[in-house]
């Protein structure tokens, strides 16, 4: 009997081990430094300081105080990169609260990471390449002097549309694939100018959803 106790006791301990790998860490503009250790009690202060805490385990989240975030340590450039099945997740503690004024640009390869609830609002291209990226309930705003662009690269496929048809689409080429990513719920602002449209070329088991853009005229 005791030996039955002892291995269901070892088993407990094991499965409280393995779900402890997740883990959940904070980041508030307001923080009075950047020296804390990331916990809710003790928030890092800056957006690149929170990212280099999450562990390319996955499944790990970040959670960012409502505030405007524009220090140079601010911008997500490249962030740490979760797995399948485990993505790595920022997000706002608050949908629409967090305002980063800082730069966007995921590198190349298999991220496994998703956005939530997050504003872009920065003179700078927001660039996002490679797969398994979900970008949900967010908004950019802001870009180069020719105007707010959002790359999507390897770029999406919308098949059996003419380059000539209206609203434009292009054919795919052969050496560029875009797979398993979405955009949902995302809010693009062209009311500064520059062309309107999102590309989509060669992909498979990609999708848009909730994409809203506005112009000078108001939402479309």
């Amino acid at each position: 009997m005791r030996g039955k106790i002892l291995t269901v006791a070892l088993l407990a301990g094991l499965f409280v081990a393995q779900a402890s790998f997740a883990a959940t860490y904070y980041v508030d503009a307001s923080a009075a430094s950047d020296s804390g250790n990331g916990s809710q009690a003790s928030p890092k202060k800056y957006i690149q300081s929170g990212v280099s805490l999450m562990s390319s385990s996955g499944g790990d989240t970040l959670i960012i105080a409502p505030g405007t975030y524009s220090n140079t340590s601010d911008s997500i450039s490249s962030p740490t990169k979760g797995k399948a099945g485990a993505y790595n997740v920022i997000k706002a503690a608050t949908d629409g609260s967090v305002v980063i004024k800082g730069g966007f640009d995921l590198g190349t390869g298999d991220h496994y990471l998703r956005f939530e609830g997050l504003k872009f609002d920065q003179q700078d291209v927001k660039v996002i390449l490679g797969r398994y990226v979900k970008i949900l309930r967010c908004a950019f705003k802001g870009g180069p002097s020719s105007g707010n662009n959002v790359t999507v690269s390897p770029p999406v496929h919308l098949p059996n549309f003419r380059a000539s048809q209206s609203p434009g689409a292009w054919w795919g080429n052969t050496t560029s694939v875009l797979q398993n990513s979405g955009i949902e719920d995302v809010t693009i602002d062209f009311t500064g100018g520059d062309s309107v449209g999102i590309e989509m070329v060669n992909a498979t088991n990609t999708w848009l959803k909730g994409l809203r853009m506005i112009f000078n005229s108001g939402l479309a």
